[in-house]
């Protein structure tokens, strides 16, 4: 409140960096893919998904199959639209709480768009950084399903009641509403997020940060801000990037970065789970540990 107050010429151009950021990007990228994923749910499939992958879910991930194309869709349309589909699961009674729980952990990722395009054109200058990015950050997401997740074999088939296919005039426009809000929430964190850290950086407390952990460690100035911009909201964060060579080490920050999201992110995920009785409560370890993996991954591909 008092950044408010006594920057509020700064506070107004973050936010209008943040609407143009979401009028630009966010919206364009991630409505289609709303809509197509909330059609395909009430068409059926992870119903499908559930019964031809119950085995080899529950044995690798401990999850129904039925989160499989929550994970699907999350690798391909990127934050939060997986967590938004796991959420939609867990409440039309898809799955179990406790497996909406621990898929949130693995099954909320980046998009290709985002990595090939935003972080390894637009960023690094290089198809084959972005798709180092994208392959890293995939393979991390299901080594963390399987590190999190309790295997096991169900004694019985479940009952798969919600498999009903709805019609089109039903499902299109209760889709396209749905899609409407999770959008709206998602948008409104992301100016609140972009108004947060252009204040911190412009009182020079986030400067301030870097600078002493660049001191410390021997990182690269740029690479110590992108890490604490990255750490509240991912887009900044790799827009803070740009500049950086396209390094192991460098590669490794984005990697992480990219996957573990940013507090922004978490806060979209609450809001489009919000419906559920689901808590997130694994979202953040989860997602904490997939930037290590991936980053790990990174390095050991040796860029």
């Amino acid at each position: 409140m008092v950044l408010l107050v006594f920057c509020p010429e700064e506070a107004s151009d973050y936010a209008y960096h943040g609407l143009k950021l979401c009028a630009e990007m966010l919206i364009p990228s991630l409505l289609p893919f709303f809509v197509v994923s909330g059609l395909l749910r009430s068409w059926g499939l992870p119903g499908i998904l559930g019964r031809l992958l119950e085995a080899p879910a529950a044995r690798l991930w401990g999850v129904d199959g039925a989160c499989v194309s929550a994970f699907l869709l999350g690798i391909i349309g990127g934050y939060p639209l997986g967590a938004a589909t796991i959420g939609q699961l867990r409440a039309d009674g898809a799955i179990s709480r406790e497996e909406g729980e621990r898929a949130l952990a693995f099954c909320s990722n980046t998009g290709p768009a985002f990595l090939l395009g935003a972080a390894g054109m637009g960023v690094f200058h290089s198809q084959k950084a972005g798709f180092l990015l994208y392959g890293a950050h995939v393979l991390s997401a299901a080594l963390v399903g399987v590190l999190v997740s309790k295997r096991s074999k169900r004694e019985t088939p479940r009952e798969r009641s919600y498999i009903a296919v709805a019609s089109v005039s039903k499902a299109l426009p209760e889709t396209v509403e749905q899609a409407a809000r999770a959008l709206l929430s998602v948008s409104a964190f992301v100016v609140l997020f972009s108004v947060l850290t252009g204040l911190l950086t412009h009182i020079g407390y986030l400067p301030a940060l870097a600078g002493r952990l660049a001191a410390d460690t021997g990182l690269e100035l740029t690479a110590a801000r992108a890490l604490f911009t990255g750490l509240l909201e991912i887009g900044s964060g790799l827009g803070a990037m740009r500049g950086l060579a396209p390094t192991g080490g460098n590669l490794a920050l984005a990697a992480f970065s990219l996957s573990f999201g940013g507090l922004a992110v978490w806060c979209q995920t609450l809001g489009v789970i919000s419906e559920s009785d689901l808590t997130g409560r694994y979202y953040l370890p989860g997602k904490l540990l997939q930037g290590a993996i991936a980053a790990v991954l990174v390095l050991m591909a040796g860029y």
